[in-house]
């Protein structure tokens, strides 16, 4: 599943100073997600506002504004989109991409 946020373009002209051929998406940041919820000492929080569900048959998609919070003080915010299809009767996340803002 790709996990991934939107790189700026600073991020993107650094990444191809080690490899010319990146294309703006690293590899799935997923694991490392996981990693921090489950071993941080802080309080974490992620708070969803303007969530909008789109549905076509098998297809949907699920975008959300969001605040990460960190100990009740919002750290970063951004703009959420999930791609998610039905298998089997059931939903299931093929993508996550966000935005990152300060």
């Amino acid at each position: 599943m790709l996990f991934h946020h939107i790189n700026n373009q600073e991020e993107v002209d650094g990444a191809r100073k080690q490899n010319a051929q990146f294309d703006g998406v690293g590899p799935s940041q997923l694991d490392g997600f996981a990693k921090l919820l489950a071993t941080s000492k802080d309080k974490l929080e992620e708070k969803f506002r303007n969530i909008e569900i789109r549905q076509d048959g098998p297809l949907g998609r699920v975008t959300f504004n969001y605040d990460f919070v960190i100990n009740d003080k919002v750290h970063h915010s951004g703009l959420e989109v999930w791609q998610v299809c039905k298998i089997d009767g059931q939903w299931k996340v093929l993508s996550v991409a966000w935005t990152v803002y300060p």
